[in-house]
């Protein structure tokens, strides 16, 4: 597909019908399996109740994780990743419980994701929650794309539910600059190989990685409530 200037892509996308977007993200192998469950029921619940197409990518003798993939309107993202959220920490107690908070790592094209921080987008959703944001730097292997960390300060009911908020916010970005997000100029979409150091590139944070900090951020005043409810 041929690529497009920032402008012009901006004007085909005030133009759209809102698209339902997509979220992906990398989940640890073994976890992964719980957001399948017995022949599938998991996978299905979600996608018949909750109305998101959903997907688990195998990639064969992969060392650490596995690409998940979400299809939906903002409010339904938010929902199921809420449920995904509760789903491996109540399957994985204990892993979980070494843990103080939760967090998922979400893959974007590096375009979006500086557009994203020249708007302000990253800063709107942590002061609109108690979620902190890490975004990565450098881009996965063989890609122009990059991980953005959702993470919660516990593990509560009123952390998970700020978690679920945060998705929302972050689907409603991503539907608002919906060509952006599937057509940046010279994107190239991350595809796992079995040998890529997943686990040393989400887990091992980097002097230009950025961090928003949720816990610190100031709430927003009238003006600047959230937009909806999840």
């Amino acid at each position: 597909m041929q690529s497009m200037d920032l402008a012009t892509l901006r004007k085909i996308n005030a133009e759209e019908v809102p698209t339902p977007p997509h979220l992906r993200a990398i989940i640890h192998n073994k976890q992964s399996s719980c957001l399948i469950g017995y022949q599938g029921q998991i996978a299905k619940h979600i996608t018949v109740n909750l109305g998101v197409r959903f997907q688990v990518y195998e990639t064969e003798r992969s060392k650490w994780g596995r690409l998940v993939s979400t299809r939906g309107y903002p409010e339904a993202l938010g929902k199921t990743w809420y449920y995904c959220a509760k789903q491996l920490i109540s399957s994985f107690r204990e892993h979980f419980e070494l843990k103080k908070g939760f967090g998922i790592d979400f893959v974007f094209p590096s375009f979006l994701i500086d557009f994203f921080l020249s708007t302000g987008e990253f800063d709107y959703i942590t002061r609109n929650t108690a979620i902190s944001i890490l975004v990565k730097h450098d881009c996965l292997m063989r890609s122009t794309e990059r991980v953005v960390r959702i993470l919660t300060r516990n593990k509560d009911e009123a952390s998970l539910n700020q978690f679920k908020t945060a998705v929302y916010l972050l689907a409603l970005a991503v539907q608002k600059n919906i060509t952006l997000a599937m057509c940046a100029p010279g994107n190239v979409f991350y595809k796992e190989d079995p040998e890529d150091p997943l686990w040393k590139y989400c887990h091992v944070r980097e002097i230009n990685d950025i961090f928003f900090d949720g816990s610190s951020s100031q709430r927003t005043n009238d003006d600047e409530k959230v937009p909806h409810t999840v």
